[in-house]
């Protein structure tokens, strides 16, 4: 099999051949691009994908470390690495993560949600209830935060809190 040299091409042929289930042609593809372009984002994220798609949790770990260590795009790689941390069992290290992302990114919705997430399933619910209304406040149409805290509220009995929650069309900006 003839693949292509360039990482670009071969960043999206991957993405293609990952989307399709063909996680040994997306490495191959990858792996065939030159040394230079080996260490681009573009190529960081297509082996993540591969990683993700293959349910590799461990591997996807390994991968984002390796590209927040490496100058990537730190914000989005941080919020992901949060992510798979939760999924393993590591919040404690997910919360210290998604941390470092907020203090460059401090007004990221999506950092915010993970925190809250990470905190909920720590047992830190007051923590996670606060996270949660960042989030919302930063990013009003979120509906994953909006239920999460909705569910924290109703499961610490707080109906007031949930019938005083504004609706999303009250916190947009007219």
């Amino acid at each position: 099999q003839e693949w292509p040299n360039n990482g670009v091409a071969a960043s999206y042929l991957a993405s293609c051949l990952t989307k399709l289930g063909a996680t040994d042609d997306a490495l191959s593809a990858l792996d065939s691009a030159s040394r230079e372009d080996q260490t681009n984002s573009l190529m960081a994220t297509a082996r993540i994908a591969v990683a993700r798609e293959r349910g590799d949790d461990d591997e996807v770990s390994r991968l984002l470390r390796l590209a927040t260590s490496s100058g990537h795009p730190k914000v989005e790689l941080q919020i992901e690495l949060a992510r798979v941390l939760i999924r393993q069992g590591h919040r404690r290290e997910a919360i210290r993560t998604v941390r470092d992302c907020l203090r460059e990114s401090p007004r990221v919705s999506a950092a915010h949600h993970v925190l809250a997430v990470a905190y909920a399933l720590n047992g830190d619910r007051r923590r996670a209830r606060s996270e949660f209304e960042i989030a919302i406040r930063l990013n009003p149409l979120q509906a994953e935060s909006r239920v999460a805290l909705t569910k924290l509220l109703i499961e610490d009995k707080d109906y007031a809190a949930v019938l005083d929650m504004p609706a999303p069309s009250d916190l947009v900006p007219t």
